[in-house]
């Protein structure tokens, strides 16, 4: 192998590949829990935004030579459908070992409630 060749596979080997995230769905009578697996990530490189109906992910991670050794960087990009039971204004998001958690309330009208049943007397 050329020293070139060496070369442009070890710019490929450290280029960040694109990779879309593992994530879980929890579904709650009051909210929506979406856990999204982003190791090596830290929280001022993600972005997190709704629009259109959607929530938009994108996020990168960058190691250091100390850290991860064994990672190799990455762009994390999701988009989900969000259905119209959720409040896009009640979106929480938390970073926290890798793992980040987005949680999503209910819309009131979609929430479980009782009804009081009242005597006909």
């Amino acid at each position: 192998m050329t020293h070139e060749h060496a070369t442009e596979r070890e710019n490929s080997m450290n280029a960040p590949r694109n990779v879309h995230p593992s994530f879980d769905l929890l579904e709650g009578p009051r909210d929506l829990v979406v856990l999204f697996d982003l190791p090596g990530v830290k929280e001022e490189s993600v972005s997190l935004r709704f629009e259109a109906g959607q929530l938009v992910l994108d996020a990168s991670q960058s190691t250091e030579p100390a850290e991860a050794s064994w990672l190799r960087p990455a762009r994390y990009r999701a988009t989900l459908e969000l259905p119209d039971s959720l409040d896009p204004g009640a979106i929480e998001a938390s970073l926290d070992d890798g793992v980040l958690e987005v949680r999503i309330a209910k819309a009131a009208r979609a929430q479980p409630r009782t009804i009081a049943i009242k005597s006909a007397n």
